[in-house]
């Protein structure tokens, strides 16, 4: 559209006339208009964005189709179409995968000893908390009723991030979770089936079987090396190789294999909101061929050696990219070593020590790694307290001195989107905010 020349020359635009007549009711409209380009006028109560259009039409009103208008309808479209898939089809197909794999846990307990029976046993467990969301009917097990009691009460409630010593003392996964977000939003929110749904996955999607543990191990980094100790770690680990084995051996009561339908599942929510950000079936079912061969027994994770060369061989992965607060991890805002401001540098321990296999993990999705980076801990700290503004959390540090505290950047703004596409206009206001403050 050619440009025009503002204040507006009435008397140069076509259909002026009629649309005056229709919405420009008020003389504030008129000179609004004139001197902006454009006036937003009170439109009642409207949450369809096609009404306003559709009111147009059906006045002969001249419609200028601006971008917002496909890409609303794209959006529509989107959301739409995956409601349907996940309502008609995954569903039942996530219901069938966690009923084969619970049973074939169950199956595990019964027949192996020491650390894969106790990593069996979990994973009875979690396939139950898993299934309790997907079918609030099922009964569970005697001998992982705590835990899975204790992990759906908290989903239930949406009860937020528990203490860590609380999480590590009851939890199935011994470390805090952030309970807030299975509460069903969005399209989840219509059905009954797509809340379950959306609990359920929420649940494979969230929960990591940490590679990495330490004995200097807590929620805090620095100075904890790991968010849990060695031993859970391992537990953790034989449960995601025996879950990745099953998987390839397993097929459901109609016959397709757990594998495949696992498969279809991943690829189609692939296509519609990315791949995963952490490590996959694809990779522990690689990592076990590499060392163990085509053919896996788990008693071959007992050898000391071979568990090692497995470790060491899904270390070579790359770490999630994206901050997801796994574990409640947090970091100390004045640097382990007092006032040296190492964030950036422990963002890149956490995102390292969160590393581990999720069943259908949360997704690697662009503008969230983007906004991530525009906000703690990505940006650096301030040591001391600078003026209120949108962006800004204080953190308190009564180690130095009561009245001490952080300044960090805790959320993006609107215009960090435009700032970072090249807008200098909005690079030039988050300057006037003093937003662009925080090193």
């Amino acid at each position: 559209m050619p440009e025009y020349v503002l204040p507006l020359d009435f008397t140069k635009v076509t259909n002026f006339k009629n649309v005056a007549q229709h919405y420009l009711t008020k003389p504030e409209y008129k000179s609004s208009l004139q001197k902006n380009g454009f006036v937003v006028i009170d439109g009642g109560t409207i949450d369809d964005i096609t009404i306003p259009y559709k009111r147009l039409r059906e006045q002969d009103i001249p419609i200028y189709v601006t971008a917002d208008t496909p890409l609303h309808l794209f959006h529509i479209q989107f959301d739409e179409t995956l409601r349907e898939i996940e309502e008609e089809v995954f569903y039942t197909d996530i219901v069938a995968v966690t009923r084969t794999l619970f049973k074939a846990s169950q199956d595990d307990y019964k027949v192996f000893q020491g650390d894969i029976k106790e990593a069996a046993k979990r994973n009875v467990a979690y396939f139950s908390v898993a299934l309790k969301q997907l079918d609030p009917e099922f009964s569970v097990p005697s001998y992982v009723k705590t835990w899975v009691d204790w992990e759906c009460e908290q989903i239930e409630n949406h009860r937020g991030v528990p203490d860590y010593g609380t999480a590590r003392e009851l939890s199935l996964f011994k470390i805090p979770e952030d309970y807030s977000q299975y509460k069903p939003r969005g399209h989840y929110t219509r059905s009954e089936v797509l809340e379950k749904y959306f609990k359920g996955m929420m649940w494979y999607g969230r929960m990591t079987f940490l590679l990495k543990g330490h004995e200097k191990f807590g929620d805090i980094i620095p100075p904890a090396e790991a968010l849990t100790d060695r031993e859970t770690a391992k537990i953790q680990t034989l449960q995601a190789a025996l879950i990745a084995a099953r998987c390839g051996q397993l097929k459901l009561p109609d016959g397709r294999s757990v594998a495949d339908v696992w498969n279809r599942i991943y690829a189609v929510t692939a296509f519609y909101a990315g791949f995963a950000d952490d490590l996959t079936l694809y990779d522990y079912r690689n990592a076990m061929r590499t060392i163990f061969g085509s053919t896996f027994s788990a008693q071959e994770m007992e050898n000391e050696t071979q568990y090692a060369q497995f470790l060491f061989e899904l270390a070579k992965l790359k770490p999630p990219a994206i901050f997801s607060g796994t574990g409640g991890a947090g970091i100390d805002p004045g640097g382990y070593q007092g006032h040296q401001f190492t964030s950036v540098k422990q963002l890149d321990q956490i995102l390292e020590y969160t590393m581990g296999f999720r069943f259908m993990g949360q997704r690697y999705i662009p503008d969230s790694y983007i906004l991530g980076q525009l906000v703690s801990p990505a940006v650096g700290t301030i040591p001391r307290k600078i003026p209120e503004r949108f962006t800004v959390v204080y953190i308190p540090d009564e180690r130095i001195q009561p009245d001490l505290a952080y300044s960090i950047r805790g959320f993006p703004r609107g215009l960090d989107v435009f700032s970072v596409f090249g807008s200098k206009r909005a690079e030039k206001h988050i300057i006037d905010y003093t937003d662009h403050e925080y090193p």
